[in-house]
């Protein structure tokens, strides 16, 4: 496997990207799931919060959290 190699430090401050974070709690069965988009600045571009019940592991509330976000950006 070739070594990682860091990108020029100018090339990334200078990208636009979107940067999305995902987070899930699980406690017996009920689950709250989030999501924050952001911008390479750290400005926030939207979030949204669910809760769910009858989930069954926190495992599958990460998944979840993870699903609503990608389910959002289409």
């Amino acid at each position: 496997m070739p070594p990682l190699t860091r990108l020029p430090r100018s090339l990334v401050t200078s990208a636009q990207f979107t940067y999305c974070n995902t987070d899930a709690s699980w406690k017996s069965g009920s689950v709250g799931l989030a999501w924050i988009f952001s911008d390479h600045f750290g400005t926030e571009l939207h979030h949204k919060s669910i809760s769910l019940d009858q989930v069954s592991s926190p495992i599958m509330a990460k998944a979840l959290a993870i699903r609503g976000a990608l389910l959002h950006t289409t």
